[in-house]
């Protein structure tokens, strides 16, 4: 994975004010942030993540990989702690979290 700018990308937001990001990678699309560095940064975070703990989203993943499923949960327990509680919250009331 790399952190390239075709990674990045801005969602519409509904509310004008407030700029939506989200970053797309093998495991799905995460976000919203409220901005480019900030998913620049989780996506970053994500990818040492699954280097230091070998799970290359299929690539190379044996078929019984007993670590398969924890990219998912620190992608869940990341955008807990990155994304403030009312953007969350506003995301998943308009549809702006998505799994992939």
């Amino acid at each position: 994975m790399s952190t390239d700018s075709d990674r990045l990308f801005q969602g519409e937001s509904t509310f004008p004010q407030y700029e939506e990001w989200f970053y797309r990678a093998r495991e799905g699309i995460a976000g919203p942030y409220l901005k480019r560095e900030d998913a620049a940064l989780a996506l970053g975070r994500f990818i040492r993540y699954c280097q230091q703990n070998r799970l290359t989203g299929g690539r190379e993943m044996p078929a019984a990989n007993p670590n398969a499923s924890q990219a998912w949960r620190w992608l869940a327990a990341g955008l807990e702690q990155s994304v403030p509680a009312a953007t969350w919250l506003l995301g998943v009331l308009f549809g702006r979290i998505t799994g992939g």
